[in-house]
């Protein structure tokens, strides 16, 4: 399931992206067609005054500079050859975010409510309201609680290292994946720098290889360096974001396994006569001599 999961993200991501990145194209195409329209127009508007004729002339100038502006696909072209890694990597970290949110979920980690009531349970020392509300509750907090619990009667030292190693497991199972996605929140604005540098490099060989520098000469490999450093940040920011806060959810999951489990083995294990520790206890044949 997780597989198919992750297998679908990855799909929807590229999809997404690529979808994405050919409707600005065409978006971009059909702006200039309809420039050219426009002008055409105006150049054929042998009756208008020569002042509207100039005032409209400047007008469609100054859409057509505002259109460049903001065309992203103009803009990813204009960045280099290292646009499409950034892209790529960007729609493979997201496809990992979409996953773990499915993830969690599905996880259900444990509301709020179910924490006081175990807390409560704790307080009023019920161990059978505890045993009761986990076996009602589907999350995996309940699910940890409840293995230890089964293993009461062996003592308190096995209850402990059983919830150790519950909880352990269930951590593990919600940090999957996304060691992948700090890795390409890292990767793509590094990518990004390598963009300015070879941005710069063009720029300085466009310089070496002119007879006279002018502004125009440098204008280009120093806006694919600009462009490739701005795109990589863009990508990289959300992908920290996302895995702030999944690494936030966790820490939290962690700190409700410990105090609980610390809880529950202080207060109702070592303080029920009933349950002795292995140390202690005396077995029964050995009694009967």
């Amino acid at each position: 399931m997780a597989k198919k999961t992750l297998l679908t993200s990855v799909m929807l991501s590229i999809i997404l992206a690529i979808s994405f990145t050919f409707i600005n194209a065409q978006t971009n195409e059909n702006a200039v067609l309809d420039e050219s329209i426009t002008n055409t127009e105006i150049k054929t508007g042998e009756n208008a005054p020569a002042a509207e004729q100039t005032e409209k002339s400047s007008e469609e100038n100054i859409t057509s500079t505002d259109g460049d502006t903001v065309s992203l696909w103009k803009l990813f072209k204009q960045g280099g050859p290292f646009m499409w890694p950034i892209l790529i990597l960007t729609a493979f970290g997201l496809a990992f975010v979409i996953e773990r949110f499915v993830s969690f979920a599905r996880a259900r980690l444990a509301s709020r409510e179910f924490i006081e009531q175990i807390e409560h349970s704790i307080m009023e020392k019920d161990l059978g309201t505890i045993e009761n509300l986990c076996n009602e509750k589907n999350n995996k907090l309940a699910k940890i609680i409840q293995k230890g619990l089964t293993l009461k009667h062996l003592g308190y030292e096995r209850v402990e290292k059983t919830l150790s190693v519950a909880g352990s497991v269930e951590v593990a199972a919600l940090e999957r994946h996304l060691s992948i996605i700090s890795a390409v929140a890292n990767i793509v604005p590094m990518l990004g720098f390598l963009g300015t540098v070879t941005g710069m490099v063009t720029a300085f060989n466009d310089i070496a290889a002119a007879d006279q520098v002018s502004a125009k000469i440098v204008a280009g490999g120093i806006k694919e360096a600009l462009l490739t450093t701005s795109f990589g940040l863009i990508a990289a920011i959300p992908l920290l974001l996302f895995y702030n806060y999944f690494v936030h959810r966790i820490e939290g999951f962690i700190t409700s396994i410990e105090r609980l489990s610390s809880d529950i083995i202080e207060k109702l294990i070592k303080g029920n006569s009933s349950v002795q520790s292995p140390e202690n206890s005396v077995p029964a044949r050995e009694s009967q001599k």
